[in-house]
């Protein structure tokens, strides 16, 4: 498509109505001219407003060229973001100038190029959650590493290398909130905006999610809501050791060996975590994490490993008057009772778990069955006595049955 020049250089008449903003322009959200334009606008309204009288007053200078992109049969805008939405209530809705273009340079550019070009916009690079927006989208939707990305918007170590580090705190910073967002069930911060923007926002530094970081995405929704109940008051020094305290104890769970298998019932991470988080609020530090629980895993171990606790329990069991020949897995009879421990208390704390109760719990019941065995062949060895001495024959039941001893001794 071609458009009219305005002058010697490549300054052309864009039509308005063919123009639209980047959607990831890294202004804030309006909700004021987006529901104007009838589409998300990202611009500063006080900012629209003063160009609006700037207009009236002088009209368009043609020196100030918007930047745009041509993407399918319409145009992006890369750079003039409020000069369009200025023109736009010029000239569609107060209809106060009479002209249906606005001087634009178009240029053919790849996405990755047009990220680069939000990150500068006006000549001067972004910062805040404008940056990070940014970095997160040319690294998501936009395909690029964040190496890439460093590169191309000149963040270099001293030694010319590009340096990632702030590309990539930006990126999972974004990813913090939108994830927040998403998954908050608060009607006040379910969108970014409420997050980021404005003087409520709680993270309106992206510096006060960095901490965040620390914790992997399964935690990031439940650290949240925990700092929440204390109103986000928790001193960086102490949340940096709850950060610590978490990370080592989830690092300990994962050294536990065959802990996924074998121990994933009763080790619940739902649980753990926040009896961690919540002694380390209140002393700074967290003695289940240090102490208790490697106590517990140790000892649950040894115990689940020992001769006491076979695979295959083979027993035989009375009821009424009948022997049944049974089997039984008392090792997972010992892990279900550690897990039944866990699941009585409502608190879920750790630090009241018995592993020593759990196992005489197992050893006790089978110990109950081999004792009421051995009643039971006790009576019917002296009823058989009993039978000999006046010479009345044993039922065939019970001459055939052999004597059999408890596997579990006391």
């Amino acid at each position: 498509m071609s458009y009219k020049p305005l002058s010697s250089g490549n300054v052309v008449e864009a039509p308005i109505r063919l123009i639209s903003p980047h959607p990831n322009n890294p202004a804030p959200l309006s909700a004021k001219y987006s529901e104007i334009l009838g589409y998300p606008v990202r611009v500063e309204d006080a900012q629209v407003e003063a160009l609006i009288g700037n207009l009236r007053t002088n009209g368009y200078d043609p020196n100030e060229p918007l930047l745009l992109r041509p993407v399918g049969d319409r145009l992006e805008a890369i750079k003039g973001n409020h000069r369009f939405v200025a023109m736009w209530m010029l000239t569609k809705v107060f209809r106060e100038i009479d002209q249906d273009y606005i001087p634009a340079i178009i240029e053919e550019m790849s996405d990755q190029k047009a990220w680069v070009k939000l990150f500068t916009l006006n000549g001067r690079k972004v910062d805040g959650w404008m940056a990070a927006r940014l970095a997160y989208y040319a690294c998501t939707e936009g395909g690029m590493t964040v190496t890439e990305y460093a590169k191309a918007i000149g963040h270099t170590s001293d030694d010319g290398r590009p340096n990632h580090t702030r590309v990539s705190r930006w990126a999972q910073a974004c990813k913090f909130v939108d994830y927040i967002a998403q998954h908050s069930t608060s009607p006040e911060i379910q969108t970014v905006e409420a997050l980021t923007e404005g003087k409520d926002g709680l993270f309106r530094s992206v510096d006060r999610v960095a901490e965040f970081m620390y914790f992997d995405q399964e935690d990031w929704m439940w650290i949240f809501e925990f700092y929440l109940r204390y109103h986000l008051q928790i001193s960086a020094v102490k949340r940096q050791k709850i950060a610590k305290a978490i990370k080592d104890t989830k690092e300990l769970l994962n050294r536990v060996s065959s802990y996924p298998d074998r121990w994933s019932e009763w080790l619940r991470w739902e649980y753990i975590r926040g009896e961690v988080a919540s002694e380390c609020a209140a002393s700074d530090e967290s003695h289940l994490a240090s102490v208790v629980l490697p106590q517990l895993i140790t000892e649950a171990n040894k115990t689940y490993e020992s001769d006491e606790m076979p695979f295959i329990y083979e027993y035989s069991e009375v009821t009424g008057t009948r022997v049944e020949e049974k089997r039984a897995n008392l090792k997972e009879e010992f892990r279900s009772e550690l897990v039944k421990q866990i699941e009585s208390r409502a608190a879920k704390y750790y630090r009241l778990i018995d592993v020593a109760e759990a196992a005489r719990n197992v050893l006790d019941r089978y110990r109950f069955i081999a004792e009421k065995y051995a009643n039971f062949k006790k009576i019917e060895s002296t009823v058989h006595i009993k039978q000999e001495i006046v010479g009345v024959k044993p039922p065939a039941e019970s001459r055939s049955t052999e004597s059999r001893s408890p596997k579990i001794s006391d």
